[in-house]
C-alpha cells in the first residue's frame, strides 16, 4: 500500500464514478 496504489485505484474508479454522474445526474437538473 501507497501513494502509487491509492492512485492506481482512483484511475481504475474514475471512469466508473463518471459513468453514474452522467447516468444519473440528467434526473436531477
Amino acid at each position: 500500500g501507497g501513494v502509487l496504489d491509492r492512485i492506481d485505484s482512483i484511475l481504475f474508479t474514475a471512469p466508473f464514478a463518471y459513468y453514474y454522474i452522467m447516468l444519473f445526474l440528467p434526473q436531477y437538473m
